[in-house]
């Protein structure tokens, strides 16, 4: 069992769980590769889009893709700045999951 520590990247094993919002770092094979923004997440968890910090726009991943993602403690970010909305991908808050506005 992981033991969970604030100031640490934990492993999410089930991605329907990730906010809208919250930062990602993305592994392969124990090196991170990329991070960015959860901006959306399918209902069942198989499917999420990201805004990378990397300026390099949104990806998809798919949970067979290989990719660990890895949560970051919102305590880490402080030194780093949210993406700018998008008029196409705009996003917003509906609890603790992401809804995007074409789809509501």
């Amino acid at each position: 069992m992981q033991t969970l520590r604030r100031n640490e990247p934990y492993l999410m094993t089930r991605w329907k769980y990730l906010w809208c919002g919250e930062f990602v770092e993305l592994r392969r094979e124990g090196r991170e590769i990329d991070s960015g923004w959860v901006d959306d997440v399918s209902p069942d968890g198989t499917v999420m889009w990201i805004h990378l910090t990397t300026g390099r726009g949104r990806i998809m991943i798919h949970v067979n893709d290989g990719l660990d993602v890895w949560r970051v403690d919102t305590r880490i970010l402080l030194v780093r700045t949210r993406p700018a909305k998008h008029e196409a991908s705009a996003v917003r808050v509906v609890g603790r999951r992401c809804a995007t506005l074409e789809g509501s």
